[in-house]
Formats: C-alpha cells, structure tokens, sequence
C-alpha cells in the first residue's frame, strides 16, 4: 500500500512590530527547509525545520518536522511531531492531515491497529476524505489478514508443543519400559544366581554326605577284619597221634 503524505504547511509570515528579528529568522528558516524538502535534501529541511521549532513551536514546525522525519524513515519521530501538531492545530483541516500522517507513520512502523484509530478519527474530522478512507480499508483488510496469521501460527505452536510432549512420553514411557525390563532382567539374574548357589550348596552335602557313608563303610570293613582275625586266633591245634 502506497503512503501518501498530507502536503507541507506553508503559512505567510504576518508581519509583527515586537520581535520582528526573530520572526524573519524563523520565516527564513522555515523557506530554506522548505526548499531543501522539494529537493529532497529531508535532513537538512529536518535540521531546518527543528531550529524553526526551537524559535516557536507551533503546528508548522511540528507538521513538517514530521514529514521530513518521515521520509528519512523515522516513523516513531514523525509520529510524535505529527500527534504534536493536531494537538496544536487551530483548524480541523489541518489537524486532520496530522493525524492522517500520524496513521502513516504508525502503519509503517506495523502498529496497525492504533493506525486504523487515527484513520477512524481522520474520517470522522473530514468524512471526504477519501485517501484516509482507502488506507483505513486497506489497513482493516491487512489486519485481519494479519491476526488470522497470528491465530494460525498460535494454532501451529500449540500442535508443535503437543507433538512434543507426545514424543516427549512417549521417550518417557520406553524409558520406563527399558527400566522396568533391565530391573525384571536383574531380578531373573539375581534369582537364578540364588539357585544356583543352592543347587551348589545341595551338591556339597551329597558330597559329604557319600563320603561319610563312605567312611562308615570302610570302617565296617576294617571292624569285619579285625573280628574275623580274633576267631582264627582263638582256633585249637590238634595233636596227630
């Protein structure tokens, strides 16, 4: 959307007997930046503009103070001068161009929806105004445009965050699982490890247990001998006759 500014104030100077030095110094402030404004020269018609604002602030200086600060692109100065001069604005026509420069101003630095109250108000001062009426529209049009974006990129985020903190659970959840599984595991080991020092435990005693019974037996054996060893001692010898 192409940004037409309202056009610079050009007042004539009236002419004054007190303080006439300062006035012809204002009015010859004011000429020279004006000049260097229609030749494009903006930060020098700002400079200019600004010393005529120190000598009288009045909505002159302020309105094209801010249409020089506005096409070096210094929307948020320009916006302020502009809001300056419709509070200093003795007409409504001018006021009306202020605010509808204000609305530029503001539209340009992507404060869309205080642009549309200052196009809103300039309509309500000057209802013919019809560059104030297509930007009001064009501006409407790109906000809603704009918070439809919003909405669906704040749609987007909250499936994006959703998508996280599934996958997020689902880490969560395997996670679980594999700790779970590695403590079964564990405890299996553990288990089998129990049985298996028992099973050794049991083969130990059946080990003593044979060679006790072993013993027992070899003991027998040596207790048979010995008594059959007493019996053949005990035996008479017979004479021959």
């Amino acid at each position: 959307m192409i940004m037409k500014l309202k056009p610079l104030i050009i007042l004539l100077l009236m002419s004054c007997t007190t303080q006439v030095g300062m006035a012809q110094s204002r009015h010859m402030l004011l000429r020279d930046a004006d000049e260097a404004y229609k030749n494009q020269d903006f930060e020098s018609a700002e400079s200019g503009y600004r010393k005529a604002k120190s000598l009288s602030p009045d909505v002159q200086a302020l309105f094209n103070l801010g249409n020089a600060a506005y096409n070096q692109g210094k929307f948020e100065e320009a916006a302020k001068y502009f809001d300056e001069a419709a509070a200093a604005s003795s007409t409504e026509e001018i006021r009306s161009n202020a605010l509808y420069n204000k609305a530029n101003a503001l539209y340009q630095q992507g404060d869309l929806k205080n642009a549309l109250d200052n196009y809103k108000s300039t309509i309500r001062i000057n209802p013919t105004d019809t560059e104030a009426r297509e930007n009001y529209m064009n501006t409407l049009k790109q906000l809603r445009i704009q918070e439809q974006q919003q909405q669906e990129q704040q749609e987007q985020e909250q499936e994006q965050e959703q998508e996280q903190n599934n996958q997020e659970q689902e880490e969560q959840d395997q996670e679980n699982q594999e700790q779970e599984q590695e403590q079964q595991s564990s405890q299996q080991e553990e288990q089998e490890e129990k049985q298996q020092q028992a099973q050794a435990s049991d083969e130990k005693m059946s080990k003593e247990e044979v060679d006790k019974l072993l013993e027992m037996i070899q003991r027998e054996e040596e207790r048979m001998q010995e008594k059959m060893k007493g019996k053949k001692s005990n035996k008479k010898i017979l004479k021959d006759w």
